[in-house]
């Protein structure tokens, strides 16, 4: 005899195994799928967004060169107008130096004019006699003898002071000057001029270098514009 309950499960279970096996292969492809579904979006996503910063920095780089090339014209004439002003600036700077200069020289020939009512120039008048002497007797010869040439109003006082360096010249009073001596040997072949005029001129050049330097800085100075503030009252 045959009975139901004498049947094998074993048939019922493999059916069952083999769906549950094939149930989590799908879901297993389902995954798999899914996770290279993310992927391949996740990378689509990162090259979208590398182009866009891409496309991105060009689009600035365009613009930036459009406008620098809109912005050369107006570059360069700045440029131009601010060299301008430079070249104008340091004109009347130089202009006021030289008048400054100008100004400091007339102010010396007028004092310089004016030397005899010093009352140093007595003392003066000798360091300028013993200087023209030093001079013109390192070129003399044994046989020559120096001369002076001197302004008449200065007679009395060279008299005095050839006296008290017991010197014993030929003088002569037809110079016309502010001051010193005019040295010359007996021949006349050598002449050293050593009067105030004379030294002046000679002092000019460096005088003017020099008073150049000082009013540049002087004028520089006065041009900073003041860091100082004004204190309330």
């Amino acid at each position: 005899q045959w009975s139901s309950s004498a049947l094998p499960w074993r048939p019922w279970s493999c059916f069952w195994e083999v769906r549950v096996s094939l149930q989590a292969i799908l879901e297993a492809i389902r995954a798999s799928g899914n996770a290279q579904l993310a992927a391949v979006e996740q990378e689509t996503a990162a090259e979208a967004e590398t182009l866009r910063l891409q496309a991105l920095r060009e689009a600035q780089q365009v613009q930036a060169e459009a406008r620098a090339r809109a912005l050369q014209p107006a570059a360069r004439e700045r440029a131009r107008i601010v060299r301008r002003a430079q070249l104008e600036t340091l004109s009347a700077l130089g202009r006021e130096r030289e008048a400054l200069i100008d100004a400091a020289l007339a102010e010396a020939r007028r004092r310089l004019a004016d030397i005899r009512n010093n009352p140093a120039y007595p003392q003066l008048l000798r360091r300028l006699v013993q200087e023209a002497l030093d001079v013109l007797v390192q070129s003399l010869d044994r046989a020559e003898q120096a001369q002076l040439e001197a302004d008449p109003r200065d007679r009395e006082l060279l008299g005095q002071i050839l006296q008290e360096m017991d010197l014993s010249l030929k003088l002569s009073f037809s110079a016309d000057c502010w001051g010193g001596v005019i040295a010359r040997s007996s021949n006349v072949n050598i002449v050293v001029f050593n009067t105030v005029e004379s030294r002046l001129e000679r002092a000019t050049p460096v005088l003017r270098r020099w008073l150049g330097a000082h009013f540049t800085a002087g004028i520089e100075e006065a041009s900073r514009p003041s860091t100082t503030m004004a204190t309330p009252a």
